[in-house]
């Protein structure tokens, strides 16, 4: 059967491709091996919808750190930035929250771009109620090169207890050169 899908595949319209695509990943995860689905994902005339179609069947089919290096390669390409939110969320859904979490917390990072970024924290503040780990992470963000990240990072504070909120506030309060964030740091110690 999978040279049967593979022909489908190359021959179909995009929308038609997706569809098939969708087929396999509820039907027939195994009839396409992962080496087709990555040179597929690949080529240029790959659509984005089918990129995250593929990308979905690629998260059920490789070993977990082998799908995690491949996203966290992916999120840093111009095209692929969509790409994280998407598997996360697909993370989250399937009940893989420490996986979601753990690749999350990868994508947070300086080396992704905002829209990356900004949709891994997003997804975290709704998926990880763990105060240990945004102690961990909080601190880090709120000292981030980027305004917009030192802003998401203020805004979660909430997720801290009394003390470690206030301690974060008053170390941001000090070393906080951004008008905007320092109003921010302001109605956060009413």
């Amino acid at each position: 059967t999978q040279p049967a899908v593979i022909g489908l595949l190359d021959i179909a319209e995009p929308d038609a491709r997706i569809s098939i695509l969708g087929l396999v990943q509820r039907q027939l995860n195994s009839v396409l091996d992962v080496d087709y689905l990555l040179a597929m994902f690949s080529k240029p005339e790959t659509t984005s919808g089918e990129r995250r179609q593929i990308a979905k069947m690629l998260s059920k089919l490789m070993p977990a750190a082998d799908f995690n290096i491949f996203i966290q390669t992916e999120s840093k390409k111009p095209d692929g930035r969509d790409l994280p939110s998407v598997l996360l969320i697909s993370y989250f859904e399937e009940g893989n929250i420490d996986e979601g979490i753990n690749l999350a917390d990868v994508l947070i990072g300086r080396e992704y771009a905002f829209v990356v970024r900004r949709d891994a924290l997003k997804l975290l503040d709704r998926h990880d109620s763990s105060a240990q780990r945004w102690a961990a992470r909080l601190p880090r963000l709120a000292s981030d090169q980027d305004p917009r990240i030192r802003t998401m990072a203020l805004d979660r504070v909430m997720k801290l207890d009394e003390q470690q909120a206030q301690t974060l506030i008053q170390d941001r309060s000090a070393k906080e050169a951004d008008p905007r964030i320092q109003a921010r740091i302001q109605l956060l110690r009413r």
